[in-house]
């Protein structure tokens, strides 16, 4: 399994270690990162993929999990996003900011990825690795600077600049 990232352009893109990784704007609001997976040897119908956020200080982390079909690839592969079928609905959608939880700003900050797949007969694959959230949508990166800074109160108005 690998694990793939929704971009702030609609493509889809490999995730490894140390990458950045897009917070974008999601139709619900907040900032999110979409993260999937291409993966080989399992059911693609109905698996559970389940992202997590973790502060790597604290431990405190932010998780979403949903079911998804995952889409074959030219390569044989299953994937989230494949063939230009890249809907944000097929990635777990794991919730960043408003920051409210973690103990450092969101964005320029390590934090720990974890992705996990099951497949309908059970098969369960978990891949971790190290990322850097970066707010990735540029007209919009005064707010997710704003929105993702550490000890940010929900309802709080933000400058121009993403300050307080």
């Amino acid at each position: 399994m690998m694990i793939d990232v929704l971009q702030a352009d609609g493509t889809v893109a490999p995730l490894d270690q140390g990458d950045a990784l897009p917070l974008l704007f999601p139709p619900q609001g907040g900032f999110v990162s979409y993260v999937g997976v291409s993966a080989t040897n399992v059911e693609s119908c109905g698996v559970q993929i389940t992202g997590a956020l973790r502060d790597l200080s604290t431990q405190e982390v932010r998780v979403d999990s949903r079911t998804i079909n995952l889409q074959p690839t030219q390569s044989g592969w299953g994937a989230s996003g494949a063939n230009g079928m890249a809907s944000a609905s097929n990635f777990s959608n794991i919730p960043a900011c408003p920051n409210e939880w973690s103990s450092t700003n969101i964005y320029g900050t390590l934090y720990g990825l974890e992705v996990t797949l099951q497949d309908a007969r059970g098969h369960t694959i978990t891949s971790k690795i190290d990322v850097t959230p970066q707010c990735a949508q540029p007209d919009l990166v005064s707010q997710c600077l704003c929105w993702c800074q550490k000890g940010y109160v929900l309802g709080q108005a933000c400058d121009n600049a993403g300050a307080p």
